[in-house]
């Protein structure tokens, strides 16, 4: 368990801090809303069309022991895709809910009141977490992505969405738990749940998982709206994908061979190796590896024939 950092959630800490001129600054926004509303005069003058406003600074949400605190509950990867992303950039502290704007709704003021609160931030890559432009491998029967394209590239990430199945909330008076987020968040959610792993021609893709034949719907949105089977991040965990399934075959293989011999001793050798490698794969799947959600698929696909060989050996060793 990771303690919420200090930073959001001491009476006098930044977080605190920050969410006092937060109120200030969106209530105010709410009554100049209200006065425009109510004064015809403004209303022609303005031609009806909404007033700009400037943005709302948040910063707490940027503390080091923010950032430490996630790093260490999410093992330094990105939250949404698994991967290590300390070699090559700094971690981007995510918003599940954004916090200063919204896609799906342009009256939507963000979920302002909760850019500070811990339950609310993930660390993230900058390719989840931004908005770019990424070619895709799609999985079998998936229909075109919807998103805006550039040849075979599409705008993958998820930036400020929010897709909901359910009335949206505006503020702290509605409830959260009614909004039916079309998004995973692996703090609630277990992915696996709704998310498999797909090993086809060569490649390591994510899809929704089905049922009766039909894309889990919070799966199906997560994968295409983070883009999840990115060109790139599909080359990276296809590399662990082969050589994981390459490692495993040679155990398969190897056990076969103790099968056939009569070398008591070089079938015990056998054994004691593949054990030695069954383990080594295992630390693969370990929640602080990359891609372990992959790795775990991985083995299990393959686990109950190896041990299966393995105790065919050990019953064969005990007869003779």
């Amino acid at each position: 368990m990771i303690p919420e950092p200090a930073s959001l959630v001491d009476a006098n800490g930044a977080g605190a801090r920050e969410r006092v001129r937060a109120v200030e600054y969106y209530a105010a926004i709410e009554r100049e809303k209200a006065a425009r509303q109510g004064d015809p005069a403004n209303k022609a003058k303005k031609g009806g069309k909404k007033e700009p406003v400037t943005s709302f600074n948040f910063n707490a949400y940027k503390g080091e022991d923010v950032k430490a605190a996630l790093e260490k509950l999410f093992h330094e990867k990105c939250a949404y895709c698994e991967s290590k992303y300390k070699a090559v950039m700094p971690v981007h502290v995510e918003h599940y809910r954004p916090k200063s704007r919204v896609f799906e709704d342009a009256s939507h003021a963000g979920y302002w009141w909760l850019a500070s609160e811990w339950t609310n931030l993930l660390p993230s890559c900058a390719h989840c977490n931004g908005n770019n432009y990424h070619e895709i491998h799609l999985v079998p029967d998936e229909e075109p992505y919807s998103q805006a394209s550039k040849g075979n590239a599409y705008l993958l990430g998820k930036l400020d969405y929010f897709p909901v199945g359910a009335a949206r909330a505006y503020n702290s008076d509605y409830s959260l738990d009614e909004e039916m987020p079309q998004i995973l968040d692996p703090t609630r959610t277990n992915p696996s749940d709704h998310l498999e792993w797909i090993f086809r021609d060569d490649l390591s893709l994510v899809s929704a998982k089905r049922i009766n034949g039909v894309f889990d719907s919070l799966g199906y949105t997560t994968y295409r709206l983070l883009g999840l089977n990115r060109q790139k991040l599909v080359e990276q965990r296809t590399e662990l994908m082969l050589a994981v399934a390459v490692k495993m075959q040679d155990i398969q293989d190897d056990l076969q061979l103790a099968t056939e011999t009569s070398d008591a001793r070089v079938r015990a050798r056998i054994i004691k190796r593949a054990n030695r490698d069954i383990d080594r794969m295992l630390h693969l799947a370990d929640p602080n590896q990359p891609y372990s959600m992959m790795v775990r698929s991985l083995i299990d696909s393959r686990i109950e024939e190896i041990e299966s060989l393995i105790a065919g050996c050990q019953m064969d060793a005990d007869t003779n």
